[in-house]
C-alpha cells in the first residue's frame, strides 16, 4: 500500500512566524495491522486524516488554513504561493467577502521561465548554457526593475529580446553598453561577444515573453516571495527527514508542531516546554538557546564605537587598587625568639605571645598584629637581632621608620612622571 503525507505553512510576511500549518496522513500503522489480522482496531488517537490523491493535498490544506484565520477574524489581502490556483479557488467560494488576492512567487515564476527554455535546446543548437543563463538574467533584470510597474515590464521585455539580437533601438542607456560606445562594445554574456543570428529561435523567444509573459505584466510587477516557506521546509527535513517514515503515528505531528515552535519563539522552547512540566531545562539546552537569541538579535553590523577619551596622566590622581603586597618570612626568626612551641601560625603566635584573639580574613588587622608581635617589648627579638648580626631591629628602632623611611612623597612624583600608564 502507498503512503504518503503532506505538511503546508501559512507565514506572516511581517511577523515572519508561522500563523498556521496542517499535517495530511494517508495510513495508521495501528489500524493496518488490525486490519491485516482481521480484528477491530485498539482504541487510540488515529492520525489518518487524508484518503484522497497526493495531488490534490495541497489544495485542502490552503483551503483549511485560510478558512480558519478568516474565521478567527484575520484579514488577509495576499496569498503568495505558486501558479496553481485550485485551493485560492476554493477558498475564496467558501469566503465571498474576502478582499485577498494571489501573489504568483518569484521563485516560481523563473523557475517556470528555465524550464520553458530548457525544452527550446533540442531544437536549437544555438540555444547553449550560456545563452541559456543571459536569457534568464535578462528577463530577472527586467522583473526586479520594475516592481509595481506593469509599462515598464512590457518595454523590458520587448527591449531585452531584440538587445541580444543586436537590435538596440528600445534599450536604455542606464543597463545597454552598445548605446555607450557603439564601436568597440561586444556582448559580455554571450559566446565570443556576438548576437544571436537565428530566426527560429528568435521567433520562439517572442512566443514564451512576447505573447506570455507581457500580457501578465501586472502579475510579474508585483511578485512575492515563499522563500520563508522553503526555509520552514528545510527546517522540517531536520526534524523530520523523509529517509525516516514517521506518517503512519503520532511523530510526524509532534516533530511538525516542534519545527513550528523553533521558528516562531527559538531554541528555548524546549527550555521553556521542560520547565512547564517540571522538569529541569538543561544547561546545554539553554546554552543553546541563548546562542540562538544572539544571533537573531544581530540584525546589522554595529557601528565602530568612538574612541574614549583619556585623561592626561599628569594631571590624574593616582589610584591605588588590588595591591598585592609582600614581606620577608618570619618563620625562622620566631624559632628562634621562642623554641620549642607546637606552633608557629601567626593565629597561635598571637595567642601565645600577645594574649590577644586572632581575627581571620582581616589583612588590615593581620599587618598590625604581625607589627606587635615583632616590636613588642616583653618579646625577646630585640636580644636576639645582635649587631653581629647586621640587623636593622633594636628597641630604640621603631619598625614603622624602618620600612617606610624611602616611601617619600617625592618618590611617587617621580614614579608617576615615569610611568606611562596606570596598572592595577
Amino acid at each position: 500500500m502507498l503512503h504518503f503525507e503532506g505538511v503546508s505553512t501559512l507565514i506572516g510576511k511581517t511577523t515572519g512566524k508561522v500563523v498556521n500549518h496542517k499535517v495530511r496522513i494517508s495510513s495508521c500503522r495501528i489500524c493496518e495491522r488490525a486490519k491485516g489480522r482481521g480484528v477491530l482496531p485498539r482504541h487510540h488517537k488515529c492520525r489518518k486524516n487524508w484518503s484522497g490523491s497526493a495531488k490534490g493535498m495541497e489544495p485542502d490544506m490552503v483551503v483549511e488554513m485560510l478558512k480558519e484565520l478568516d474565521e478567527k477574524g484575520v484579514d488577509i489581502l495576499e496569498v503568495v504561493g505558486d501558479d496553481d490556483s485550485t485551493g485560492f479557488d476554493r477558498a475564496k467560494q467558501l469566503m465571498p467577502n474576502s478582499k485577498m488576492e494571489q501573489i504568483s512567487d518569484r521563485n516560481h515564476i523563473k523557475h517556470n521561465i528555465i524550464s520553458k527554455i530548457n525544452e527550446l535546446k533540442p531544437k536549437h543548437k544555438e540555444l547553449t548554457g550560456m545563452v541559456c543563463e543571459a536569457i534568464v538574467k535578462n528577463f530577472t533584470y527586467v522583473v526586479n526593475q520594475n516592481v509595481g510597474n506593469p509599462s515598464g515590464i512590457e518595454d523590458g521585455l520587448h527591449a531585452s529580446l531584440k538587445h541580444i539580437f543586436g537590435e538596440h533601438d528600445s534599450c536604455n542607456e542606464t543597463w545597454c553598453g552598445y548605446l555607450k560606445d557603439k564601436d568597440s562594445y561586444i556582448h559580455a554574456n554571450l559566446p565570443r561577444g556576438k548576437n544571436l543570428c537565428s530566426s527560429e529561435l528568435r521567433s520562439d523567444h517572442e512566443k514564451l515573453f512576447i505573447q506570455k509573459m507581457v500580457p501578465q505584466s501586472k502579475k510579474l510587477s508585483n511578485l512575492g516571495s515563499s522563500q520563508a516557506n522553503e526555509n520552514f521546509n528545510n527546517l522540517i527535513a531536520l526534524k523530520a527527514p523523509k529517509t525516516k517514515h514517521f506518517s503512519t503515528s503520532a511523530f510526524l505531528n509532534y516533530r511538525v508542531s516542534s519545527a513550528v515552535l523553533q521558528k516562531n519563539e527559538g531554541y528555548n522552547y524546549i527550555a521553556e516546554l521542560n520547565t512547564s512540566i517540571g522538569l529541569s531545562p538543561g544547561n546545554e539546552t539553554l546554552s543553546r538557546g541563548l546562542e540562538d537569541v544572539a544571533t537573531k538579535d544581530i540584525e546589522e553590523i554595529p557601528a565602530i564605537p568612538e574612541a574614549e577619551t583619556f585623561t592626561n596622566i599628569d594631571d590624574a590622581p593616582i589610584v591605588c587598587f588590588d595591591l598585592e603586597t609582600t614581606g620577608l618570612n618570619s618563620l625562622n626568626l620566631f624559632k628562634l625568639v621562642s623554641p620549642g612551641l607546637s606552633s608557629y601560625s601567626q593565629s597561635f603566635l598571637v595567642d601565645k605571645l600577645l594574649g590577644q584573639q586572632y581575627e581571620s580574613h582581616n589583612a588590615v588587622y593581620d599587618t598590625k598584629l604581625l607589627f606587635n608581635l615583632v616590636t613588642e617589648e616583653d618579646n625577646m627579638i630585640s636580644s636576639v637581632c645582635t649587631e653581629e648580626q647586621n640587623t636593622v631591629y633594636s628597641k630604640s628602632k621603631n619598625f614603622n621608620e624602618i620600612c617606610l623611611h624611602n616611601y617619600t612623597p617625592t618618590s611617587v612624583e617621580q614614579e608617576r612622571r615615569r610611568s606611562p600608564s596606570l596598572k592595577g
